[in-house]
């Protein structure tokens, strides 16, 4: 079961870096937002790929090769950085959609002082 989710994980990783070149190629052509709160899922990412996964997948080899790990927190570590990259991915939309609407959205119009 543990080598099904290592693939499982592995191609989830290349769909994901797939995607979040999609993300940054559609920023640069399209805008709306600003690299401020994009690059926050970005760094989520990285930070999962680059930093975390390789730790898991060391461990995960090592328990196929029936050695002992111990006790980790480093998937309730991922599940949290999952949430909040989904999260993050949520708010840049919504504040995409917002800027590119502009004052047409009513949370955002600001009502004109017409006592002047």
């Amino acid at each position: 079961a543990l080598e099904i989710g290592r693939v499982t994980f592995y191609w989830s990783g290349v769909t994901e870096t797939i995607l979040c070149a999609a993300f940054l190629l559609a920023l640069l052509s399209f805008g709306g937002v600003r690299w401020q709160w994009a690059l926050i899922p970005v760094l989520l990412f990285v930070v999962q790929r680059l930093g975390l996964m390789p730790i898991l997948d060391a461990r995960t080899v090592k328990i196929i090769a029936g050695q002992d790990v111990g006790e980790s927190n480093l998937h309730t570590v991922y599940i949290y950085l999952e949430v909040a990259k989904c999260v993050a991915l949520v708010a840049v939309g919504f504040v995409s959609i917002l800027t590119s609407r502009g004052s047409e959205i009513p949370l955002i119009r600001e009502d004109k002082d017409t006592s002047k």
